[in-house]
């Protein structure tokens, strides 16, 4: 009777879980059990940020999360944010923009293939939750209102939206090279040493939330800049 060597190891798996794996000569492959579907326990809005908590799920070793701008009846798509390797105490979402989205998360565990991780598995997604951003970063861009230019200068007249302190503004060579950016601080910029050429401005606002740089969307003014 022929007879296979083989080798049984257990993996400790995030939450207490422990799965044994059987390897041998003509059995190297041993697939985990799916997760459970998750469900999302609480869900909590601070500021810009969101903090959700989920039931732990037989067979999890963790939860990846989404945000999207619409509910679901199988699976999320078009995700605006998403939040991989979280604890089901501890899933959170920064620096996110005022407005409506849907959260869901599901559970997820490796799969071992001769005793390397390759690749996910993953259980049913959650019903989605409704969550409402009224405090987060605002959604409104900067209003690029004049542009003049004179001989090796450009000016440049904003205005920045209510609940962001200030801006950013790029200008941009052809080529795409920066050749200013310059956190402006007032309606009013005038840049100078500007060489003769042909250029593109950008400009988006921005405030600190949570102790970090929050970014508005990038506004182009309409026309190239001439600078003689």
């Amino acid at each position: 009777e022929e007879q296979v060597a083989t080798d049984i190891f257990k993996v400790s798996i995030t939450g207490g879980i422990e799965l044994s794996y059987i390897i041998s000569q003509n059995c190297p492959h041993i697939a985990p059990p799916y997760p459970e579907g998750a469900t999302i326990k609480d869900v909590k809005v601070q500021g810009s940020t969101i903090k959700a908590a989920a039931y732990d799920c037989a067979n999890s070793e963790g939860f990846d999360a989404v945000l999207t701008k619409k509910s679901w009846v199988d699976k999320p798509e078009n995700y605006v944010k998403v939040a991989r390797y979280q604890d089901a105490k501890t899933i959170t979402f920064t620096n996110v923009k005022n407005g409506t989205y849907y959260l869901g998360i599901h559970a997820y565990n490796r799969d071992y293939y001769d005793g390397k991780v390759s690749g996910k598995r993953f259980g049913a997604w959650s019903y989605p939750v409704k969550v409402v951003v009224k405090n987060g970063i605002p959604t409104e861009r900067v209003k690029i209102k004049t542009v003049k230019t004179g001989k090796g200068a450009v000016a440049v007249t904003v205005g920045v939206p209510k609940g962001f302190a200030r801006a950013d503004m790029e200008l941009r060579s052809t080529g795409g090279t920066t050749v200013y950016k310059r956190n402006n601080r007032t309606t009013y910029t005038r840049i100078t040493g500007v060489k003769p050429g042909t250029y593109t401005l950008r400009v988006r606002p921005w405030a600190k939330t949570n102790g970090r740089k929050a970014y508005g969307d990038w506004v182009s003014w309409g026309r190239r800049i001439r600078v003689k």
